[in-house]
């Protein structure tokens, strides 16, 4: 859904990506609220990626831990998930972030 939003979010406004999941979530496009970006017991960290020469955001990434992560580690077996504007959605069970190059859904 974050995914779909913020490409929503650039192809409304013709200025980029959001610079965060608040204006994905001013935009309307998004019907679940994050309470502190928890939700379904899971952390999901926004992070734009911005051109060097006029700081416009030029693409960005998505990533969902387990809650319990925000103190420790995911536990193994554990399914942590990346996303970026690309569409592709990746996830591991290894006691760490997801990236891009682990495995797509």
């Amino acid at each position: 859904t974050i995914q779909r939003c913020a490409n929503d979010y650039k192809i409304q406004n013709n200025n980029g990506y959001p610079v965060s999941i608040a204006q994905i979530q001013n935009n309307k496009c998004m019907t679940q609220k994050f309470d502190n970006y928890i939700n379904h017991g899971y952390l999901f960290t926004y992070r734009p990626n911005r051109a060097v020469a006029d700081r416009s955001v030029i693409g960005f990434s998505v990533s969902a831990i387990p809650a319990n992560g925000i103190e420790k580690p995911c536990d193994v077996g554990q399914r942590s998930f990346f996303g970026d504007e690309t569409g592709i959605i990746t996830w591991t069970a290894e006691p760490r972030s997801a990236c891009a190059a682990d495995k797509p859904l």
